[in-house]
């Protein structure tokens, strides 16, 4: 019952080194009533200037999104406004909440709508 095979991936699609990574785009729509979200990976990774979140499908009135450094410690809040069936998105300045410039290393992002949460991580170059 391997996740990796056709019939068990959210794609029907081989997955792995021998098959092909199922997109975002790939993944069937959410039946009614269920809640989904789906974080395209952030961009420009690595990031010198701003870094651009999308979120391919939310459901719910607002997503959040939480940088963290390495130590755990968070870093900036950012608040997007989401629909049932529109992708939202934002973009971060790579400031902390005090509007300093955070220094090179690699952040953690959690982004949730309700109680909906998905991660990645972005690294920072000055």
């Amino acid at each position: 019952n391997s996740p990796c095979l056709p019939e068990n991936s959210t794609c029907g699609a081989l997955v792995g080194s021998n098959g092909t990574v199922c997109g975002a785009s790939d993944v069937p729509a959410s039946p009614a009533g269920s809640a989904r979200l789906l974080l395209r990976t952030p961009y420009p990774n690595p990031a010198t200037d701003s870094v651009s979140f999308e979120l391919v499908e939310s459901v719910g009135a607002e997503a959040r999104i939480e940088v963290f450094a390495a130590d755990g410690r968070k870093v900036r809040s950012l608040a997007v406004r989401a629909g049932t069936s529109s992708a939202g998105g934002a973009s971060w300045d790579l400031q902390d909440s005090d509007g300093r410039r955070v220094p090179s290393g690699v952040y953690s992002v959690r982004v949730s709508v309700g109680s909906l949460e998905e991660s990645a991580r972005i690294t920072v170059l000055d």
